[in-house]
């Protein structure tokens, strides 16, 4: 019972930051697209007296092969009160991807932005538009937070974005899916190849036999 009790302290510690209950103030973070040819920074929301003097910012870089540095190329307001947990910039610029609201992980209008870069819109994404009630109920939660996703990455054609799947702390026999991101539809939608394939080693797995080892004969 060690692993698991372990497990629960480090995600009630902080081990996770998307699920802490207790949060360092936000801080500047720089993002790179996979080869390095744009970055993003995106600075935080400044409040004072309950109200947002700076809204969050992203300065978006290219890469310029002839001097070998970065220029400015663009920049734009997020619509996160605070600043997103994390981001992906496209190679070619043409989409800047957002994930989770700082201090609320999971919950409202800005789990998912889809900000296209080459006709300006914005397009929030909430987990409701493609979980249900009972779906999202299902993950872990802590007090401010749930833990609905895993790590996020560009699929080789950097037009759809890799959503992996959460591990429970609580309960390691929950599955949970993965997702794709549409970044052209604005869409996203239950990776459901992977899904099956992981349902079904589960039951595999439950169905072998249990293999006693030889030594516990001798105790």
């Amino acid at each position: 019972m060690k692993a698991p009790l372990i497990k629960v302290v480090a995600w009630l510690l902080c081990a996770v930051p998307a699920l802490s209950d207790s949060w360092e103030p936000p801080t500047s973070k720089t993002f790179s697209s996979p080869r390095g040819e744009h970055l993003v920074r995106i600075t935080p929301a400044i409040w004072n007296d309950k109200r947002a003097v700076e809204p969050c910012r992203a300065l978006i870089f290219q890469f310029i092969a002839e001097s070998k540095e970065y220029r400015l190329v663009h920049e734009l307001l997020l619509v996160n009160p605070v600043r997103p947990i994390e981001a992906l910039i496209s190679d070619d610029g043409s989409y800047l991807v957002t994930f989770d609201d700082y201090y609320s992980v999971g919950y409202g209008e800005n789990v998912i932005v889809v900000y296209d870069l080459k006709d300006g819109s914005t397009t929030p994404i909430r987990l409701e538009a493609f979980l249900s009630t009972a779906q999202i109920d299902e993950f872990d939660h802590s007090t401010s937070s749930l833990q609905w996703r895993g790590s996020v990455d560009f699929m080789a054609d950097q037009r759809t974005v890799y959503i992996g799947w959460a591990e429970s702390v609580f309960d390691e026999t929950k599955l949970f899916p993965s997702f794709k991101l549409d970044l052209q539809k604005k869409f996203v939608s239950i990776d459901k190849r992977t899904w099956d394939e992981r349902k079904a080693a589960q039951v595999r797995k439950s169905a072998a036999p249990v293999v006693t080892p030889w030594w516990m004969f001798w105790r």
